[in-house]
């Protein structure tokens, strides 16, 4: 993490014939997540598993109507398990976000926006109180996980953005025998352009 932002630094204040067209900054937001009901022979849980999150973005202005939005966001979710054991995990992931953007607005950053684009799951922690042998053999989780997402956005002030956006997850985080676990999740974000801010 300290080497993802100490990159982030450096490009900050690199940066310089791109400042028209390229923004950067701090993200931050509550993602309530949930698996669909077909997954609900493995997992236990309901909208109110939520979690903060937070991360960097990067934008690149195409053109008036056009943009790609880049995001490295750390966040984590708490799952329990149908289980005789009560089995519970808590895994923390960061995020890599790919989207492309259509602004909506007179000008780019300005007024409201969609989104729409992919995400890569990097598993970096797994915390758990999986014991039984057969727990730890039966049970497996994926490092990776892919997901599409679409959203709509609006920058309220010259440097604040706010989101709401739609995740679904296309492979699965965890197996359990036959059985295969996928999840899909509402995020609620603020974006803080830093490039409006010192510049």
């Amino acid at each position: 993490m300290k080497k993802i932002l100490f990159t982030f630094l450096i490009l900050i204040y690199s940066h310089s014939s791109f400042s028209q067209v390229f923004s950067y900054g701090i993200v931050t937001g509550v993602e309530m997540f949930r698996p669909p009901s077909t997954n609900d022979k493995i997992l236990r849980v309901g909208w109110d598993n939520y979690h903060l999150n937070y991360g960097v973005y990067g934008e690149y202005g195409i053109s008036k109507r056009f943009g790609v939005k880049f995001e490295l966001i750390y966040n984590s979710k708490s799952i329990q398990i149908w289980s005789s054991n009560n089995l519970y995990a808590k895994i923390n992931y960061i995020d890599f976000n790919s989207n492309l953007k259509l602004n909506l607005g007179s000008k780019y950053n300005k007024g409201f926006y969609l989104v729409t684009g992919g995400r890569v799951s990097s598993m970096i922690k797994n915390d758990n109180n999986f014991t039984n042998i057969d727990d730890i053999n039966n049970y497996k989780f994926n490092n990776i996980d892919y997901g599409l997402q679409f959203g709509a956005g609006f920058r309220f002030v010259k440097y604040i953005d706010f989101q709401l956006r739609y995740d679904n997850s296309i492979s699965e985080f965890l197996s359990y025998k036959n059985e295969k676990a996928k999840y899909f999740s509402l995020n609620a974000l603020i974006y803080i352009d830093l490039e409006k801010i010192l510049n």
